[in-house]
């Protein structure tokens, strides 16, 4: 899952050149999701599982 900075809408083929071109071949993500929001808790932390729920679709 990825949270633009921009206003603009990413282009996910451009995302995944990027990955290519500054990751290792492991790294490069098989699968993303742009997302406008990330589950927080009250202490700002990521919520793993809505997390994952939310990437299952």
């Amino acid at each position: 899952m990825i949270k633009p900075v921009s206003v603009t809408d990413p282009d996910p083929a451009e995302f995944k050149q990027f990955a290519r071109d500054h990751l290792t071949p492991y790294q490069v993500p098989v699968a993303h999701k742009f997302v406008d929001s990330l589950p927080r808790t009250h202490s700002m932390k990521a919520i793993r599982a809505q997390a994952l729920e939310i990437a299952k679709g």
